[in-house]
């Protein structure tokens, strides 16, 4: 979404909400309007120019309202966009009354219109390599425009949240565990459909998943996370311990050892980022995985540069997070 858009729609939102008013018909937003030439002779007129511009259109009658004050016409321009519908003249001074359509659906759209760009780009971005949405702290109605635009995979932080939302959210959705996992919140997540865990760190961790899987007759997918870049605040395994790590998951037969997840060093050294990712890949060649987690919205591009075939990005998608 243009950004100068919701600034100006924040900015109208006074004006908004004092004229746009109930309406026995329906109004859908519609984004463009090509306007060809605003009449510079009559103050009540425009006419259609080469330009877009947002107006609010009603389903039935055709009536509609551009987002601007009387007597602005010029409307809010988005660029690089196709228009959804053309028309001959606006009339400024017209009597047509006003639809019902609140300011925050009005924000809500151009929300959803943001994301569906950015997941877009980064589909693009990141080729055959699979891209989960962070969503933690995000609202099931936020995961849903998500999955209405084709994501499928989301990855939570906290058990309790992330089971919340599997209890209530399609069952088609593959659910990512990225978060630092307890031993005491294995149960009830292994009781429910959990996709990847990926933020294994520990025998006894593995173990407890793998003996949770066992009452559950289940196979559970999992990466280990290590610590590549040795933060004692991180969560994740050494370098040094990881390879009696996998060896022992391998021998847990409930465990189903798919790959490596790690998070690169905090630094705006794109250079030492790289490296830490390129070593990351050599590591998964090294123990044959499959998979490589590594990648977030700032770095996801260096990592898939380096290897890395599932990104976790939350902010790109959906916007900052916003704790209570």
């Amino acid at each position: 979404m243009a950004k100068c858009f919701r600034k100006a729609l924040i900015e109208k939102e006074t004006y908004l909400s004092k004229n746009i008013k109930k309406h026995k018909h329906n109004y859908s937003i519609r984004y463009l309007l090509t306007v060809t030439n605003i009449n510079e002779h009559a103050s009540d007129r425009c006419y259609l120019q080469k330009e877009y511009y947002n107006v609010l259109k009603c389903d039935q009658c055709d009536s509609f309202i551009p987002f601007s004050e009387p007597g602005n016409w010029s409307g809010l321009v988005l660029d690089n966009e196709k228009p959804d519908f053309t028309l001959p003249v606006i009339t400024a001074n017209s009597d047509k009354k006003s639809p019902h359509y609140s300011f925050s659906e009005l924000i809500d759209v151009e929300v959803k219109r943001d994301m569906k760009d950015s997941i877009n780009e980064i589909k693009k971005e990141i080729g055959d390599a699979t891209l989960v949405a962070v969503s933690k702290t995000k609202s099931n109605e936020d995961i849903m425009a998500a999955y209405e635009l084709g994501i499928k995979d989301f990855g939570e932080n906290y058990v309790q949240e992330l089971i919340t939302k599997m209890d209530s959210l399609p069952t088609d959705i593959n659910w990512h565990m990225i978060g630092h996992l307890q031993t005491n919140k294995v149960k009830d997540l292994i009781k429910r459909n959990i996709y990847l865990i990926e933020s294994v760190d520990s025998i006894k961790l593995a173990k407890e998943i793998n003996k949770e899987a066992i009452k559950n007759n289940k196979t559970i997918n999992i990466l280990v996370e290590v610590n590549i870049s040795k933060d004692i605040n991180k969560t994740g395994c050494s370098i040094e311990e990881l390879d009696q790590l996998i060896k022992e998951i391998k021998e847990l037969p409930n465990i189903n050892l798919k790959g490596l997840m790690a998070i690169a060093p905090n630094t705006d050294n794109a250079s030492l980022i790289k490296k830490s990712f390129k070593h990351m890949k050599e590591l998964k060649d090294k123990y044959n995985l499959e998979l490589l987690s590594m990648g977030m919205s700032n770095d996801y591009l260096l990592a898939i540069e380096e290897g890395s075939n599932i990104v976790r990005i939350g902010t790109k998608i959906f916007g900052a997070r916003i704790y209570k």
